[in-house]
């Protein structure tokens, strides 16, 4: 047997860090959307959409976040976000616009950074350097690229895993969706 079972459990994909972004206030159309992959030893993958780009119209673009998600459910992972405000816009956003399928979070966990970096370490991400009207993903490099994570993606990736092995157990496992 060529693999042993740490070596699977390295590929493991556990954590989700999500981040969604409008164009200038919270009851607009969520016009980018960031998701990455990961879990304690690595960051495995990373998706990206935006209007314009991968998709046409905000349907089109919420249609393909939860195709995204949808690989993940079944593994009850934990889908971070910056904010309690990032799970609200998407929800509002969910009733706003008529898709051809039911969209839903149930089969979640959910965990908010800001609130765990406050109630554990008396700390925000602002005082980070991170702000919640940051840019959303990078456009591609040449006609067939991919959209590129920003940096703030990137960096709220890098206060998660400095963070997760001081909290609590029950600060990691998030509440279900």
């Amino acid at each position: 047997m060529s693999s042993s079972w740490y070596q699977l459990d390295d590929q493991r994909e556990n954590w989700l860090l999500f981040r969604v972004g409008t164009e200038r206030d919270e009851e607009s159309a969520i016009r980018w959307w960031e998701l990455v992959v990961g879990n304690a030893t690595q960051l495995i993958r990373s998706h990206a959409s935006k209007v314009s780009v991968d998709a046409q119209n905000e349907s089109e673009l919420l249609t393909s976040l939860f195709e995204k998600l949808e690989r993940y459910r079944d593994q009850e992972p934990l889908l971070i976000t910056p904010s309690r405000t990032t799970l609200k816009r998407l929800r509002a956003r969910l009733v706003e616009v008529t898709t051809q399928q039911l969209l839903s979070l149930r089969g979640f966990r959910h965990l908010c950074l800001d609130e765990q970096l406050e109630r554990q370490f008396g700390h925000s991400l602002s005082d980070r350097g991170l702000t919640a009207d940051s840019d959303g993903p990078l456009p591609p490099e040449t006609d067939y690229g991919d959209l590129t994570l920003s940096t703030s993606t990137t960096q709220l990736w890098d206060v998660w895993t400095s963070i997760y092995a001081l909290l609590p157990l029950r600060g990691i496992r998030g509440e279900r969706l």
